[in-house]
């Protein structure tokens, strides 16, 4: 059972003594009181008991037992459920073939399959088959439901960049199965070690804990019984820790690992050629409104396009149209959309490794996470970046990747002044070395002004042009301010 807030470090092992404390406590506090040691023997009783059984090779061979069971049971449970619930989770037919017998499973007593079990299967195949039948609706659930929520921004920004079949089973499906996954394994493990224990008192195996327990219990002997639960808790409390700090060991080895060093060279001159972007009668609808209607739009080779709108007018419906049919195209997203499982040097050299050797895809990578002001942060993870950070390493993956036609959907948001000059003064000089056609979407008229070639301004709903430059010919930002208030409009 989890909780919103918990104490932290020397806290939270403070908290839970006084638990264990407290727990212990009570039961002697009762032990105590009832004074009738068959119904409940205290807990220094239990636990000479415990030490008296520890000491005998045959309770280490019960133990040995049961746990082989059990991880048996989880390995069947993860293995099978894994499979099942990728085909429930991917195919809409399986999962309703699959929700009446997952429904059967869940609502039947665990004591009515154990009795069955027992008909069909020797008493050391009962704890296992029980077990797996079990566990099997909590695996299947919970990776149908990774499958299921996948993450579309993620997938469209793999096939803008073009992303193999392999890098976005790997890196994003995968990546985003995973802790769906190690939830159902975990569920998986602790249902295993429950219903093993049950159907052992049942099925009674020669080596098993279960047996122990139902022999402790035919002789009154409370104490056995006790010790024998307590071990059953011990174990599976050790089992889950040990899971869970060989992933936090991994974790650490990953951030630990050493990268190979990148010498800070620039990377040669891709070539480019830029292409002119068209778009014919244009029409979209959300809700029963359109968005765009009957919209048209030509970008001349080389321009540098300037789309200014108010918010919700349709613009980046506009850009992922355009993203879909252009040529060679890349791409910087309104949000930043990046792997959080992949260092930042990754996340850029991610579209590269299709066109490059890996070293020279990584060499890029580093040189324009350098340009953007990061290059001192190349093995660090999206989680740990601030807003404005994030947005300059999808900015770097877009100019990284070689391009007849660029996509910005206001890619210097979240960027102090500063920091949105300098971004400008990058793209600028990136373009005279590597040139492409520019669309890009902006609410700012520095932006627009500084850096495009030809500005449209446009009214919302539908989206509709109410003023075009010349190409070459950009008002500055006080007439653009002016033609937008003339227009009626705003940003």
């Amino acid at each position: 059972m989890t909780f919103p807030h918990k104490p932290a470090g020397r806290g939270l092992w403070l908290v839970r003594l006084l638990s264990v404390a407290a727990l212990l406590a009570v039961w002697h506090i009762a032990a105590h009181a009832l004074h009738a040691p068959l119904i409940l023997p205290a807990p220094l009783a239990v636990a000479r008991r415990l030490a008296s059984l520890a000491q005998t090779a045959d309770f280490w061979r019960h133990v040995a037992a049961t746990s082989a069971r059990t991880v048996k049971s989880t390995v069947l449970v993860v293995c099978l459920g894994s499979v099942a619930g990728v085909l429930c989770g991917m195919r809409p037919r399986c999962a309703a073939f699959m929700a009446f017998p997952l429904a059967i499973i869940r609502s039947t007593p665990v004591v009515s399959f154990i009795l069955l079990a027992l008909f069909w299967l020797g008493s050391d195949a009962v704890p296992v088959f029980c077990a797996v039948l079990m566990a099997f609706p909590l695996m299947v659930t919970a990776v149908a439901t990774g499958c299921a929520r996948r993450d579309e921004t993620l997938l469209a920004m793999a096939r803008v960049f073009r992303l193999t079949r392999g890098q976005v089973m790997r890196y994003i499906t995968a990546a985003e199965l995973l802790p769906f996954f190690a939830a159902g394994a975990r569920a998986s493990f602790g249902m295993a070690w429950k219903v093993v224990a049950a159907s052992e008192v049942l099925s009674l195996p020669r080596h098993a804990l279960g047996t122990l327990m139902q022999t402790a219990q035919v002789h009154l002997e409370t104490a056995d019984v006790l010790a024998v639960s307590l071990v059953l808790v011990l174990l599976s409390l050790l089992c889950e820790c040990a899971a869970r700090q060989a992933v936090r060991l991994s974790r650490v080895l990953r951030r630990k690992r050493v990268a190979t060093p990148l010498a800070p060279v620039e990377p040669t001159s891709v070539l480019t050629e830029p292409c002119e972007v068209s778009v014919r009668g244009l029409s979209v609808a959300y809700g029963g409104q359109a968005v765009l209607d009957d919209f048209s739009l030509t970008v001349e080779k080389g321009e540098l396009l300037a789309l200014l709108a108010p918010s919700g007018a349709g613009k980046t419906t506009l850009l992922d149209h355009i993203a879909a049919r252009a040529g060679r195209v890349s791409y910087a997203f309104q949000e930043p959309r990046l792997l959080d499982g992949c260092t930042l040097l990754k996340n850029v050299a991610l579209p590269l490794e299709r066109l490059f050797p890996r070293g020279q895809s990584l060499a890029r990578a580093a040189y324009f996470l350098r340009l953007v002001g990061l290059g001192d942060r190349l093995n660090a993870y999206p989680p740990e970046l601030s807003g404005g950070e994030r947005q300059r390493v999808a900015l770097a993956r877009a100019l990284a990747f070689p391009a007849d036609v660029l996509l910005l959907d206001e890619a210097f948001r979240s960027q102090d002044a500063h920091g949105k000059n300098a971004l400008i003064a990058l793209l600028t000089a990136h373009l005279r070395q590597e040139p492409k056609t520019v669309v890009f979407v902006t609410h700012d008229l520095h932006e627009a002004a500084a850096l495009a070639t030809r500005v449209i301004v446009c009214a919302a709903r539908p989206l509709r042009v109410t003023f075009d430059s010349r190409p070459g010919s950009v008002p500055a930002e006080a007439e653009l301010s002016a033609i937008i208030a003339g227009s009626g409009g705003s940003l």
